[in-house]
């Protein structure tokens, strides 16, 4: 971020804390001064249809002074299923962050190897960084109406739908939460009116709560597809495009933000307003990619395209016996990035040090009657299932018609994301654009190759290639994602796990040193603001670049109060606590 580009944003963000009339210290739960009495928390639930839920810990039952043995077993043996979590009112993904300053919550241990109850746990369990109040919205007057309340008693506000959040986002404590996640309608509209022109075209209209596979399902059902990510708790309509919207797709149809045409979101004045290319037109430039403090979205509009006429896909697993051939194998997968991208090829791969081996996923959508054997995949990648010494394993399918990608997203990708994926555990989850100037580079992609390689044997590596070509094809200033997203090859992330009670330090210590290191391996700070650790030393720059003070000033305008605030999000210098 350049010179004049700080001062503007300096200028802005005082301009946002002078006028802001509420704001920063927010009204907590525990405040009995400043919270709404028990009499207007009744009105205000009768508001909400008695959609307002009283939060308590999950783990009480695996915790002495309230142990259950049958309710301890079945919550350790289910912590880390992910449609399990989502339906918990007091879970978020992952649990760093339903514990507050001090490790202060209620982490469940892992269910013992013989299926017995855990031990119960000494100490207190509490509600930590979990929201003690959550509206489990229905429509969209159940979030005005929670808007409205926040507003007047000037209550920390969130939202979640899923809680798959890196940042702690979805949940604060002492707060009030706004849950999305059963508002998961969708429709299909085959002429959708785009606005300032008399064309029409096919849309699928996503409720906040509608996620990754929701999409998948509808746009196969109807001969279309989709850009969407991997994971099935990401939620399309909320983080995903607000953030930006990576995803397997993304090189073909561009980004999520490159995708959506109109929004329908509540505002900090609890109006119901439409953003898209002609109203709102600031908002909705803020909304496509600025995070989620503007407002409460409560219905996305996304393109869709004709379906695939096939999809091919290979998995690839290779382990080597010792580093010298590991990094031999490092290097291969990092040289057969551009040919593979040339070849059609989508996907990830993902490194562990520990077990010195790579792990493949990846795809080649296939359209206009193109046709191509499935085993090319398998020829493409021979350089690395080769590699010398390694041993490698690999298959390949092939998923025809007009519901392809669907079908392989179900078949293939979601096994494989859900069995090495995890959640209910201790993340710090770190990531850097990969740039095509990197990739030119042999010197630049040397020092990539290395630091792979010598990564913390404990701490595993993800190269996804969900960006590049379609998406570069779009003018950095045109969403508000950080304009280096227009000229990225492909991203990393770079997670730190810990025990489940083990200290939040050993995980950012372990970060913070990765956090530098990773930024001189690949030349760049920028990282994706989903995808992310929230102790970035310049979160405004390595997340928006030089489109910070446009979006600090559409924040002035449509949230002068600062009511919609979150950790590392916009306006978040302006809060006192996160």
């Amino acid at each position: 971020m350049g010179f004049s580009s700080l001062i503007l944003v300096s200028l802005a963000l005082a301009a946002l804390i002078a006028t802001a009339s509420a704001g920063p210290p927010y009204c907590e739960a525990s405040n009995s001064t400043c919270f709404p009495p028990d009499t207007e928390l009744a009105a205000f639930n009768k508001s909400v249809d008695g959609r307002l839920i009283k939060n308590k810990p999950y783990g009480l039952p695996c915790y002495k002074a309230t142990y259950n043995a049958a309710a301890c077993i079945e919550i350790a043996a289910n912590k880390g299923n992910a449609s399990w979590r989502v339906q918990q009112p007091a879970a978020v993904m992952y649990p760093i962050w339903e514990n507050s300053g001090g490790d202060k919550g209620c982490p469940v241990p892992p269910l013992p190897a013989n299926g017995s109850a855990p031990a119960p746990l000494e100490g207190n369990c509490t509600l930590g960084s979990v929201s003690p109040y959550i509206v489990n919205a229905s429509c969209v007057d159940h979030i005005v109406n929670t808007v409205k309340v926040a507003a007047k008693y000037n209550l920390r506000l969130r939202i979640k739908n899923s809680g798959h959040d890196y940042f702690g986002r979805s949940s604060s404590q002492g707060a009030l939460t706004i849950w999305t996640h059963y508002m998961s309608d969708t429709e299909l509209i085959e002429d959708f009116k785009l606005c300032g022109s008399s064309q029409t075209r096919p849309v699928v209209s996503a409720g906040p709560g509608m996620d990754v596979e929701q999409l998948y399902a509808i746009t196969g059902k109807y001969n279309y597809v989709s850009p969407g990510g991997y994971t099935p708790t990401v939620g399309v309509s909320g983080g995903f495009v607000l953030g930006g919207g990576t995803g397997p797709l993304g090189s073909i149809f561009g980004m999520g933000v490159d995708n959506v045409v109109q929004f329908e979101v509540v505002t900090a004045d609890g109006k119901v307003k439409v953003a898209n290319g002609c109203t709102n037109v600031d908002l909705f430039w803020a909304l496509r990619g600025g995070g989620g403090a503007f407002g409460v979205v409560t219905r996305a509009y996304f393109k869709v395209y004709p379906a695939f006429d096939a999809v091919n896909t290979f998995f690839g697993q290779i382990t080597c016996p010792d580093n010298a051939s590991y990094a031999n194998l490092i290097s291969q997968m990092v040289d057969l990035q551009v040919p593979l991208r040339d070849a059609g090829q989508v996907g990830i791969w993902q490194a562990y040090g520990k077990q010195r081996a790579v792990t493949i996923i990846s795809l080649h959508p296939l359209r206009s009657n193109a046709t191509e054997d499935p085993s090319m995949a398998q020829k493409l990648y021979n350089p690395a299932l080769g590699a010398n010494r390694c041993n490698s394993t690999s298959k390949v399918a092939q998923f025809t018609g007009s519901s392809s990608w669907n079908d392989a997203y179900k078949a293939f990708i979601l096994p494989i994301i859900l069995k090495n994926g995890p959640v209910g555990i201790n993340i710090f989850n770190l990531s850097r654009l990969v740039s095509y100037d990197l990739m030119k580079s042999k010197e630049k992609l040397q020092k990539v190759k290395e630091f792979i390689a010598n990564l913390d044997p404990d701490i595993s590596f993800l190269w996804q290639n969900d960006v590049g070509e379609a998406s570069t094809k779009v003018a950095p200033d045109a969403t508000s994602v950080h304009p280096d997203w227009r000229n990225a090859f492909a991203f990393v992330n770079i997670p730190v796990v810990w025990p489940w009670d083990g200290n939040a330090n050993l995980g950012f210590s372990k970060s913070d040193r990765l956090m530098w290191s990773a930024s001189k391996a690949f030349d760049t700070w920028t990282a994706y603001s989903n995808e992310d650790m929230n102790f970035e030393r310049d979160f405004q720059q390595s997340f928006w670049g030089e489109n910070y003070p446009r979006l600090i000033q559409i924040k002035e305008e449509v949230d002068p109060d600062l009511l919609f605030q979150c950790p590392s999000c916009v306006g978040s210098e302006a809060t006192v606590r996160q």
